[in-house]
Order: structure tokens, then sequence, then C-alpha cells
């Protein structure tokens, strides 16, 4: 007999009067009491809730997650899914089990934690020739030659939970490896129906391929800090140069081989997931083969975000000016610790972290939103897509920023706020270092006294 599953919708109008066992995987019914549970059952003879049927879900929630319960206790709405088990006979010699304390033995059922004989985790032994009792069932398993055992089933015996994340890793290796070699003929086929039909069914109009894509580009859209942190080390480990004693470098290159790496590891993908496969359709090579990584990662944006965070930008750049104590070349110079004249993603985020934020992020959401932006700081100053920043870039960059924001001059020294002495404006005239704009005479502004 298969699995029998069925919902369920209840009204808390009494309490749930329940006693339910949690020791496996699903929630089941040890005791109904009279409750809510119990007057659903007589309003419903049909679809009645009986002892040993397991809870699968709560208000969409699956029942092996400690919300499901919280719900079943507190929501006055309940739409439960319930699983009625399979009921299974089965015989075999006391000689041929595995050793008994593998078994947990309660009150009127027993079961495993691991695989135990023809018994899987998923499973409970309700009697053993006969007898049901905690203590019966146990004395028949040590005595008896012969054991019959009547067990239900919960679950396939090759059943395992899998995350969200895991389940979108299995479906993109299903669908990238035996569908999608299909992706163009469903491609052309649905064309072809489309044509037919007078374009009247757009939602047919994407294949296999196409879905799968959009997928990976979300996916990619997402990490991209991580995905650049990564392929700067990979780089700088491929760029070692025997030269003085060893000398590392950024090319801004790597290889299909290392990007295939890259990808798998930082995405946790399978370990057969077809990454150069699939490389084709999500960046091309450079004329010596490699894989230019920040023209790549550049690639997965979108208009309105790209404009949004480049307004946040700005502003970040001013606040980062305003609070230097260096001139901004002694500030490269400080983080250029490999003494290259650039500097990579991960030399940057500390420098960002420090003029921008004072507390650490405290979630998951606040720790990528973090990240993005650190990113898009970094991609902003890095003005040839190379993967790192140079000291002109740096330089430069923070020069063009408001002066009035600023504390310091370029050179380090501190900026004084006065207007033009009576004699300046008359015969000269000053402009301003950032938007080159003429000062009026009567116009305050900040300066330095031994730059001018």
């Amino acid at each position: 007999k298969s699995f029998h599953d069925f919902d369920v919708e209840i009204m808390r109008t009494e309490k749930i009067n329940v006693n339910l066992s949690v020791d496996q995987l699903f929630p089941v019914f040890l005791a109904i009491d009279e409750g809510c549970i119990a007057s659903f059952n007589r309003r419903n003879p049909h679809s009645r809730i009986l002892l040993g049927d397991a809870i699968l879900a709560v208000n969409g929630i699956a029942a092996y997650d400690k919300e499901a319960l919280e719900r079943l206790k507190r929501e006055p709405h309940l739409k439960v899914r319930i699983r009625r088990p399979q009921r299974i006979l089965h015989q075999l010699a006391r000689a041929d089990c595995p050793p008994l304390d593998q078994l947990h033995f309660e009150d009127g059922y027993a079961f495993a934690e691991q695989d135990w004989g023809v018994i899987t985790r998923f499973d409970r032994i309700v009697s053993v020739n006969g007898v049901n009792t905690r203590a019966a069932m146990y004395q028949q398993m040590q005595t008896a030659e012969l054991l019959s055992l009547e067990i239900l089933r919960y679950a396939p015996a090759d059943f395992c939970i899998q995350s969200p994340s895991e389940r979108r890793q299995v479906l993109l290796r299903k669908v990238s490896s035996a569908a999608w070699e299909d992706g163009d003929a469903d491609h052309r086929a649905i064309e072809a129906l489309l044509n037919r039909v007078g374009g009247q069914i757009p939602q047919l109009a994407h294949s296999t391929k196409s879905r799968v894509l959009e997928d990976l580009r979300s996916m990619i859209f997402m990490h991209r800090p991580q995905l650049l942190e990564a392929f700067a080390i990979k780089d700088k480990a491929d760029s070692y140069i025997d030269l003085d004693g060893g000398v590392f470098d950024y090319r801004g290159i790597i290889s299909e081989q290392r990007w295939a790496e890259v990808m798998e590891t930082t995405l946790k993908t399978p370990h057969d997931f077809p990454w150069l496969d699939l490389r084709p359709y999500l960046c091309e090579l450079e004329e010596d083969g490699d894989i230019a990584y920040v023209k790549f990662l550049l690639r997965f944006n979108n208009l309105l975000s790209k404009w949004l965070i480049g307004q946040w930008c700005e502003a970040a750049l001013d606040e980062i000016v305003h609070h230097l104590e260096l001139s901004h070349r002694d500030e490269f110079e400080l983080l250029d610790v490999d003494r290259l004249g650039k500097i990579s993603y991960a030399g940057l985020k500390p420098f960002f972290r420090k003029h921008l934020f004072t507390a650490e992020p405290k979630t998951k959401r606040e720790r990528r939103s973090r990240e993005l932006q650190y990113f898009a700081l970094f991609s902003k100053m890095d003005v040839e897509n190379s993967g790192f920043v140079m000291r002109k870039h740096f330089v430069r960059m923070l020069n063009r920023r408001k002066t009035m924001t600023a504390r310091v001059c370029t050179e380090g020294h501190k900026l004084q706020d006065d207007f033009l002495p009576w004699w300046q404006g008359r015969m000269d005239r000053r402009h301003c270092n950032d938007c080159r704009r003429q000062i009026r005479r009567r116009e305050a502004r900040r300066w330095c006294d031994r730059c001018e």
C-alpha cells in the first residue's frame, strides 16, 4: 500500500490536545484527546486523523522545521498536511538481525536512527510477534527465533532532506546535463508553435537552456564580491614572478580551468557541475585564451541597480575624503603592502570599512548588502576594469571629490575656511579645484596656505 497524503483545515476554537512523537523526521500522532482535532474527526469521518498518522507540513512549513510546531501551537487557522504511512509486515530470523542496541524502544513503538537491516530511519516497528508494549517487544526481539514485525513506513528508503540551495543545485545539474542538449530543439519547436498560434502563449517562449542561464546569472550577480575576491587570490597565486626572491603580481586574467574551479567552490555547486561546458554562454575568452574576470563579473548587472548604486558611491567617496587625515597618495602607499602600485579588492575592503561603517553587520542580509557596496566602490575606482585599482586612479578619484567635504588638501595639509583677501579676485582669479568654477571675491572657500 502506498502513502496517502491529504490536507486538513482546522480552526482553533478549542485546545489541540494531542500527544505527538517527535523522535524522528515527522511528528507522529500517539494520542488524540478531546479538542479541536477530535472535533474535526467527528465532523469529517472520511478524512479523519488517525493514531500513527504523521504531520508533513503546517501552514506551508515542513514539519521537520521547529517553526512548524510553533505554528501548530499558536496560529488560529491551521492548514495541515497529513501522511498515512504504509503498513508493512515483515518476517526475519533473529540470527539475521543487527545488534539490538541500535534500536530505540518507546511505549508502543521502536525505531532506529540509522538503517537497521530492512528497517530504515523513517520506519516504526509497532508490534513484534503480535505484542506492542515496550517491554514485550524487547523481550521478543531477544528470545524469539522468528520475528514477525509490523512496520509503519513514513518515507521512501532513499528519501533525503535538502536545503533550498541544495535542491537548486540538483535541479541545475539535471537540466544542464540531460536536458541541455535539447535546448535548441525546444526553442525551435516553441518558435514554430508560436508562429502557428500567433504568439498567444509567451510563457512557453523560454527553453530549458534559457531558464538555466537565468538562474546562473542570478547566482553570479548575488555573489560577485565573493567571486572577485576568489579570482584575485587565484590570479595572485598564478602570477608569481621569480625576481629578487619572488614577486607577486596581478594580471587581471585567469585561466579557463581556474575560472571553473572558483565558480564551483564559491557558488558551492556539485563537483560534476559542467562549468566548462557553460562557459561559452557566460563569458568570452581573451585573445590568449584566458578570462578577464572583472569584465566577466560586470556583465551581470541591470541599469536601475547600476544607477542607484552609482549615486551611493558618489556620496560614499565624499564621506571617505572627509575622514582622511593623510594625503591621498600616502593613503595609497599604506594600502599597497605588496608595493605593486595597485591594490586588489581584498586590499581595499578594510579601507572602505574603516571610513564608511562603524558597526559590523549583524545579519546575513546586511553582510551581503555590505559586500555589494564594497564591490560597487571597487568597480568605480577600477577605471580600467583590470581587477585592481592603480595608484593614479586612486589618487585622481579622491582628488575629484568636492573640496568642501575635505579637511586636508591633496598633499595632506590642513585646509582653512576663509574669504579671499582684498587684493585677490581683482588682478588674478581663483578657481575651484573640483569643478573649475571661478570663486567670487565675497565667497567663502576652503584653501591651503602652504600649497597656494
